[in-house]
């Protein structure tokens, strides 16, 4: 079947409509539970709290009343949802926990044979049996809880505890799940004790997880492309990428899109086909969102680049030498293009939400609508902090910061 043709006018508003459009009115939902969430299919975890948490802003973006820690009480208090590598670590709905254990098992098969080269290696190892018994005795617990003085140079950490590097293998491996967060700190429990009792635990074969994936990862990220190495979340080289969407072309079940002026070709599911080409009529609201920087929208940051011609690079991990925008730069989202960037940071000292930058991108047509949606969005993202004021310290175009502070 050819590929469908359709412009980047039509594939921006489809996006902007799924990621948030489908949430409205924003108002409405004063305490947002599982039902409300679920369709977002994963949600991003990230610890620094800058302002609050990944996890957080990616909520408060499609509800005003959500507050930090609703979804902790969905996955922890309530077992909706889990901790699961999706991508990257995410919340996810807690049935799809055997399917999530076959990544992580493969994960945990990768830090296995790391360890049999890594000095100290042996000794992690060693360690499950007992760490296993303790938390069988004691009920959860956290890395802390286990003492010694031999350290390990682990993923970011140069001198990690052998017992917290030992806990991490587990985790990854499916020995041990995540039964709560202290402080932002895993706290470790055996997964049948964290899963509700009418969850499959049996991992799922290989054709199950990959058709599941395949499927999520287009009801998740609603476009998909080829080139993305994270994939239906399997991290497979192009050609394996392609062998696994070929049957599903050939029965219609994948759709190839043709973006007009678009550098790559992306796919997407026939059942959202008809949504796409609806998209045409739909009109955003004028609301300006400050966006997490881990949001699903922007999760492909090439496909972002490609059909909205926007560039969007997180710089918490650039030295600073490096960054261009700022350490925790978000993108600005407004009706259906991204307009420009914050770097934000909050004081609670002086109860400030402080905007080291708000750069507004060249050609953006700063008008009064605009002005006053980005001062709204800046007095509902410091309340949302439980901060009492705005500090604007940096604006591009220079001449935005004095307009604003006006407004704020």
């Amino acid at each position: 079947m050819p590929a469908v043709i359709v412009s980047k006018n039509i594939v921006r508003k489809f996006l902007v409509s799924r990621n948030f459009g489908r949430f409205k009115p924003h108002s409405k939902i004063k305490h947002v539970e599982y039902e409300h969430i679920h369709s977002l299919e994963c949600v991003q975890m990230d610890p620094l709290r800058i302002v609050e948490r990944n996890q957080d802003l990616v909520l408060v973006n499609r509800f005003d009343n959500y507050r930090s820690h609703m979804i902790e009480k969905i996955a922890y208090d309530e077992r909706k949802m889990i901790e699961a590598y999706f991508n990257a670590l995410c919340f996810v709905p807690a049935e799809e926990y055997r399917y999530h254990l076959v990544k992580q098992q493969s994960i945990g098969k990768e830090i296995k044979a790391h360890l049999v080269k890594l000095a100290k290696g042996e000794k992690i190892l060693g360690l499950v049996k007992h760490l296993k018994s303790e938390i069988e005795r004691q009920g959860p617990l956290p890395a802390s809880y286990f003492k010694t003085e031999s350290k390990v140079s682990w993923g970011y950490s140069p001198g990690l505890k052998v017992t917290t590097a030992a806990l991490d293998y587990m985790w990854y491996s499916g020995m041990l799940m995540t039964h709560n967060r202290e402080n932002g700190k895993r706290i470790y429990d055996l997964p049948e004790r964290v899963l509700p009792e009418h969850i499959e635990t049996k991992p799922s074969t290989k054709k199950e997880y990959q058709d599941f994936m395949l499927r999520k990862h287009f009801r998740t990220y609603h476009i998909g492309d080829l080139s993305f190495w994270r994939f239906g979340n399997m991290h497979l080289k192009k050609p394996e990428r392609i062998t696994l969407i070929e049957p599903l072309i050939r029965k219609g079940e994948l759709l190839e899109l043709e973006i007009e002026a678009a550098k790559n070709r992306y796919l997407i599911m026939k059942d959202d086909y008809e949504d796409l080409l609806a998209a045409e009529k739909y009109t955003p609201d004028n609301r300006v969102r400050f966006l997490a920087p881990l949001d699903n929208m922007t999760f492909n940051r090439d496909m972002i680049e490609d059909i909205f011609g926007f560039e969007y690079r997180w710089e918490v991990y650039a030295p600073k030498s490096k960054r261009k925008y700022g350490y925790y730069v978000m993108p600005i989202l407004y009706k259906t293009d991204f307009i420009g960037r914050i770097d934000p940071k909050a004081d609670r000292k002086s109860s400030a939400l402080v905007f080291n930058l708000i750069q507004i991108e060249d050609g953006v047509k700063i008008a009064n609508t605009l002005l006053k949606e980005l001062a709204s969005a800046a007095i509902r993202f410091a309340k949302f902090a439980g901060l009492e004021k705005v500090d604007i310290k940096k604006t591009s175009p220079q001449s935005l910061k004095s307009k604003l502070a006006k407004l704020v």
